[in-house]
């Protein structure tokens, strides 16, 4: 019998600050993602996250279809249904999708700040309702699934003579497509290499928006913290050298991007002032600041210096202390300034950003 309900739900999560941890301040939610880890064993996390809008305005209209119900996550038509569609192989050979991977996610609505945000703030509401989801799903495992509720166990695997990879959970790409997905109504590509070359992103009732590249392998760890803003996306070039891809990027032949991150900025808080990114990785090498090593799947991680003696470099083992920072291929930027004008709805606010491919 293949199990049809998750484990657990971030939306549920999402929606209820108490069980998430969350606490409402006169500055802005803050909350300790230690305390909403669902999978990942005794782990304690040292990282805060400070936000500068209270939960409540940071999840408006997460309790409405189709954001409540994990049952909704499926793409129409094919995964309408929920798990009637997720487990049906016939849906798969309609929607021309991998039975390995599960249901596609849905489009989801774009999602409008709302009323009393001053227009000044839309964007940093909309990149801290991106890291707030991404707070929610922390804890979920590293798989090779697209949707993150959907639950399959090791049968469904063996019915089409697949390796097993059952539980829930997403894999590196699909992540960041989902937050954007689920929390701003804008679908990127799920594969991390198609999704890293992008230089459009449709985004409902919209169009077409350009992704603005910030920085790559060229900077100097102290230049790419200086460019970053919370919600950018960094994407890896896993098993190439610093050097390599930066000499790849002179010659015009990028390596592909094996893995994204979202960074989180100054909304994350980490002893030493390390900046952190959420992720899901399948590895569990990488150690924090303390040095606990980091479960696999969905958590907050460091994004150490690769200097010597910076960022707390004894915390990690040999090796592997700077690896996102080595394997950094380039970021980009899918929320820029919006420019200031009158409200006139989230069509034409969205196309009066000033958007340029770097």
């Amino acid at each position: 019998m293949i199990p049809h309900d998750p484990a657990f739900c971030f939306i549920d999560r999402l929606l209820d600050p108490a069980r998430l941890g969350v606490t409402d301040t006169p500055a802005g939610a803050r909350l300790r993602p230690s305390q909403i880890n669902v999978n990942a064993g005794q782990y304690q996390s040292p990282y805060t996250l400070a936000f500068d809008f209270d939960w409540a305005t940071l999840t408006h209209g997460l309790e409405k279809p189709p954001f409540a119900h994990w049952r909704e996550q499926g793409r129409e038509p094919a995964f309408a249904r929920g798990p009637h569609d997720w487990f049906a192989p016939s849906a798969y050979a309609r929607a021309h999708a991998h039975p390995a991977h599960g249901p596609l996610p849905r489009h989801y609505p774009p999602s409008r700040p709302p009323a009393g945000i001053e227009r000044h703030r839309h964007d940093a509401w909309r990149a801290q309702r991106l890291l707030a989801v991404a707070a929610a799903m922390v804890g979920y495992g590293w798989r090779q699934h697209l949707t993150p509720d959907w639950n399959p166990d090791a049968a469904w695997f063996a019915r089409f003579g697949l390796p097993a990879d059952p539980g829930q959970g997403v894999s590196g790409g699909a992540y960041v497509a989902w937050l954007y997905n689920y929390a701003l109504g804008i679908q990127l590509e799920l594969d991390v290499a198609a999704q890293s070359r992008a230089r459009h992103v449709h985004a409902p009732t919209v169009g077409r928006l350009t992704i603005q590249r910030v920085a790559d392998a060229r900077c100097s760890y102290r230049q790419l913290r200086q460019q970053l803003r919370p919600g950018d996306v960094l994407y890896l070039a896993e098993g190439y050298a610093r050097q390599d891809i930066r000499r790849r990027l002179d010659a015009d032949d990028p390596p592909p991007a094996s893995h994204a991150l979202l960074w989180l900025g100054e909304v994350g808080q980490a002893p030493a002032g390390v900046p952190l990114v959420s992720d899901s990785h399948a590895a569990n090498w990488l150690r924090d600041t303390y040095g606990s090593f980091i479960p696999s799947g969905v958590q907050l991680r460091p994004f150490y210096d690769a200097a010597p003696g910076s960022d707390l470099r004894r915390c990690c083992p040999p090796g592997a202390q700077s690896a996102y920072f080595e394997q950094f291929l380039w970021a980009s930027r899918l929320l820029p300034d919006v420019v200031e004008s009158e409200p006139v709805g989230i069509v034409e606010e969205w196309l009066e950003v000033a958007m340029f491919a770097g």
